[in-house]
């Protein structure tokens, strides 16, 4: 059995049912590696899920958040649970249970799961021509993969995300609300070949993940200003990043994502003596330009 789907068998047996939550990634990174966030349409999707770089790995990566948080409603990762380090969201939990607070203000501050995936949508050739997009799933979507990552004559595990063998992931979404969107009608389909090899060069999902310091998470929860919040490790105020996409799932209200930061400067006309600058390329950060080494080194490329 290959490392991947050894890894699909695990995920099937170690599967568990959570609520819906939110998350972050950092968009300004995926905007400049240009990647967008898919959000999967009213009537019938069709998915080709890429493998992820690591093949010891599921192809579906799980985020626990913690969701609502502080009157702006943020969201941030857990980070006892995907850091394992200290949280003070889980720690004002159990302060509430010691305390004996109410059952609501408690679940309010539980961990939620999501599923990262990375897709492409082939509706079309037009959809297709997207490239690579990243798919925030709600747990139900992860659940009917599982179901679907066995042959049901010999109970064999199946690989979707195979480069070469794999299928397309098909569902049909209804309605638009938080309270009134369901998924049905899930299936699997043949491709029509192997998938392109330009669709393999992606980043690690942790590469796109936006984790908060300790302190910025425990600010937002104790509702302390913006402006006296302390910042990320190592980032000025100027830097920081909104992150998040809203849910697909019933159940939770969306996360209200804070504002940017950035100044928006208004664009000065140049004197009617100079000729006007030349235009150039937007700039590139250095993480992006360090994911993008790291892709090419694995594929062995210049």
């Amino acid at each position: 059995m290959s490392n991947r789907l050894e890894a699909i068998r695990r995920e099937k047996e170690t599967t568990r049912r959570f609520g819906p939550g939110l998350w972050y990634v950092d968009l300004d990174l995926l905007s400049e590696l240009g990647i967008k966030s898919y959000r999967a349409k009213v009537g019938d999707n069709f998915l080709a899920i890429i493998p992820p770089p690591v093949p010891k790995v599921y192809f579906g990566k799980p985020l626990y958040v913690h969701y609502n948080i502080g009157p702006n409603r943020a969201a941030f990762l857990c980070l006892a649970q995907m850091r394992k380090t200290s949280c003070p969201v889980c720690e004002k939990r159990r302060q509430l249970q010691e305390e004996g607070a109410d059952s609501e203000d408690i679940s309010a501050l539980n961990t939620s799961i999501r599923y990262l995936f990375w897709i492409v949508d082939m509706k079309d050739r037009e959809t297709q021509r997207q490239g690579v997009q990243l798919y925030d799933a709600p747990l139900s979507i992860n659940d009917e993969i599982i179901s679907l990552s066995s042959d049901k004559r010999t109970g064999d595990v199946i690989d979707i995300s195979d480069p070469a063998a794999g299928k397309n992931l098909v569902f049909t979404r209804k309605g638009t609300s938080m309270t009134g969107t369901r998924y049905s009608g899930f299936e699997l389909e043949d491709r029509d070949g192997p998938i392109p090899q330009e669709w393999l060069e992606i980043p690690d999902f942790e590469d796109v993940l936006s984790f908060h310091d300790y302190d910025v998470i425990k600010a937002e929860l104790e509702g302390i200003p913006s402006s006296e919040k302390p910042t990320e490790e190592g980032a000025p105020p100027a830097q920081e990043k909104p992150s998040g996409v809203k849910p697909e799932e019933p159940g939770k209200p969306p996360l209200g994502s804070s504002p940017r930061r950035r100044a928006v400067e208004p664009e000065s006309k140049p004197a009617a003596q100079e000729p006007p600058a030349e235009a150039k390329p937007p700039a590139t950060s250095p993480a992006a330009e360090e994911i993008r080494r790291r892709i090419r080194e694995r594929l062995g490329k210049k």
